[in-house]
């Protein structure tokens, strides 16, 4: 597989691991505002969906964005956090 193919697929499953949480809470969130406006099911069905849909977004981000690209996240999530807890030890 070439290196731009996997670049692009590395981007694609960043990007759905970013799009999963607002796509999710997000459409449930208007579905249940709508809901309570018209009464309608239909936007209760419409929120699950979505809902469920964010699980498959975050189910095919991770595979996607590879072993590596987490162990990366994993390593710039723990500098945050230490540079955080330095900034609170101060």
């Amino acid at each position: 597989m070439g290196q731009r193919w996997k670049k692009w697929l590395f981007q694609l499953g960043v990007g759905l691991l970013i799009a999963n949480a607002p796509v999710g809470y997000g459409g449930l969130a208007v579905a249940g505002v709508m809901y309570l406006k018209t009464g309608a099911v239909f936007w209760v069905k419409l929120g699950s969906l979505l809902y469920a849909f964010s699980w498959v977004m975050l189910a095919v981000g991770v595979g996607l964005a590879g072993s590596e690209s987490l162990r990366r996240i994993d390593r710039w999530w723990r500098q945050l956090l230490s540079r955080r807890d330095k900034c609170v030890a101060d």
